[in-house]
């Protein structure tokens, strides 16, 4: 005999919650390739489709590995989300940043700091340059 529950639990695929897991972004230029692993939650579930939120605006559906290519450099925080065959979900997210091949990175530096009781040979030479 069957109960409601045990129709229900069947048609659900009493599964859990698929996993979703994400490799280390590849950075090519403008171009982002991802690759990973979506597993089903239980052995009567599939993984549907995985859906990509690419952090500019654009989504896309495919499977693994994925790329995407920006239209400008920047950082972007990508959401991933694996669908399962009885409606449960399961994300995950990376954030990239992609740098201009003309960026030239910065640094702060200030100037020594000369401290009074120095005495001469001891510590560390000190060498001062003037132009």
């Amino acid at each position: 005999m069957l109960s409601l529950f045990s129709l229900i639990s069947e048609s659900q695929g009493n599964c859990s919650p698929p996993t979703i897991s994400l490799g280390e972004p590849e950075i090519n230029g403008t171009e982002v390739t991802i690759n990973g692993v979506a597993l089903p939650g239980g052995n009567s579930c599939t993984i549907t489709s995985i859906t990509w939120s690419w952090g500019d605006g654009n989504i896309t559906t495919s499977w693994f590995p994925a790329s995407h290519i920006y239209s400008k450099y920047g950082t972007y925080h990508i959401v991933v989300i694996a669908h399962q065959s009885n409606g449960l979900n399961a994300s995950a997210s990376v954030t990239v940043t992609l740098l201009s091949p003309y960026y030239t990175p910065t640094c702060k530096s200030s100037p020594p700091v000369i401290q009074k009781g120095a005495k001469p040979g001891k510590g560390y030479p000190i060498s001062i340059f003037y132009s």
